[in-house]
């Protein structure tokens, strides 16, 4: 049987165990096999959900646990899908411990799919043909991502404190089965499709194309950008995606400016900026900003922006280094659209 791994390779998911409606590792494994109706073997290694983060002994201390995890997972031709269960930290260390090029001897695609600090991950795994990283939620996140939804309802809305708990508490489980479902849907339904809406905020896209994104969390991605990895996960004619949460706009802007330093804009196809928020303080403006002032003399290709990307709820799953069609609508908005009948060109 076809195997599905969970994994906690970043931050682990004690605050999320400790939820009612989740019941603790074995609960959470329940929810996943029930989503997953029978399909496929489920597989996860216990001690990396549980582990421990102590700031002084360097965040955690099982780095060669996390990287055999995750190169277990990798090499083993009857995996179909890898799916980060939350981001976090301390992942991106780890990268020189696995032997991404087990990929190469791989007959069967395998699915990786993670956001925040599973960035370095998904790109490096896109680069190969039987790779096929997703930019998509981790669902240990839910809990944060619908707590700042139901804040926005109710701000829309005039729901009271209890009723924003209520509908959190309530959307949690569907969810979380529903992002199981759609990584299934990746490994063997070619109909399914994605779609996300972004404007257009500089530049022009007056005809359908296709391109193919890089790049996630702008705290991760520019790590990425030194000699063992940069031709991996920096192609020429992409183009660069990125979103962050909850970090000062200046800091984000050094972030900017490594990526201006690398040269990173001169050979990109545009930019797509997803979400930028502190807290509930959308900074979105003020990343585009920033942005602009990075940006080459003379810069003329597309910029686009969505709230359909990055630490939020509902998040649209995006593909990397796979053919996305973008296609104009009225006014200035695009629709990103991707199926899965291309995973398997």
């Amino acid at each position: 049987m076809s195997r599905f791994h969970i994994t906690a390779p970043a931050g682990p998911c004690q605050t999320f165990f400790e939820r009612d409606q989740v019941g603790g590792f074995e609960g959470m494994m329940r929810m996943v096999e029930s989503a997953l109706d029978g399909r496929f073997k489920l597989t996860a290694d216990e001690p990396l959900f549980l582990a421990s983060e102590d700031i002084e002994q360097g965040g955690r201390v099982d780095d060669e646990r996390r990287a055999r995890d995750i190169q277990d997972a990798l090499s083993d031709p009857e995996t179909r899908a890898i799916l980060a269960m939350r981001g976090g930290a301390w992942l991106t260390r780890v990268l020189p411990r696995i032997d991404f090029d087990v990929l190469r001897k791989r007959d069967t695609p395998v699915v990786v799919m993670g956001f925040s600090e599973i960035t370095s991950l998904v790109n490096i795994v896109a680069d190969y043909p039987m790779g096929i990283g997703v930019y998509g939620n981790s669902p240990a996140f839910l809990p944060y991502g619908l707590r700042h939804r139901a804040r926005y309802l109710q701000q829309r809305a005039r729901l009271t404190d209890a009723d924003v708990r209520a509908w959190a508490r309530e959307q949690l489980v569907p969810e979380f089965q529903s992002c199981i479902r759609d990584v299934v849907a990746m490994i063997d339904d070619p109909d399914t499709s994605f779609a996300l809406d972004a404007t257009i905020v500089g530049g022009e896209i007056n005809d359908v194309r296709t391109g193919a994104f890089v790049g996630g969390n702008l705290t991760v991605f520019p790590a990425l950008l030194g000699r063992m990895y940069r031709e991996r996960v920096l192609p020429k004619g992409h183009w660069i995606f990125l979103e962050d949460y909850n970090d000062k706009v200046s800091r984000l802007d050094r972030l900017l400016a490594h990526l201006t330093l690398d040269g990173a804009w001169d050979d990109c196809a545009g930019i797509l900026l997803g979400d930028f928020h502190c807290d509930l303080v959308d900074q979105s403006d003020a990343m585009l900003h920033c942005l602009r002032n990075h940006l080459p003399a003379g810069w003329d290709k597309p910029i686009l922006r969505t709230a359909q990307l990055g630490h939020v709820f509902p998040m649209i799953p995006l593909v990397l280094q796979r053919d996305v069609m973008l296609i104009p609508g009225e006014g200035n908005v695009v629709s990103l659209m991707w199926s899965t009948r291309s995973l398997r060109a």
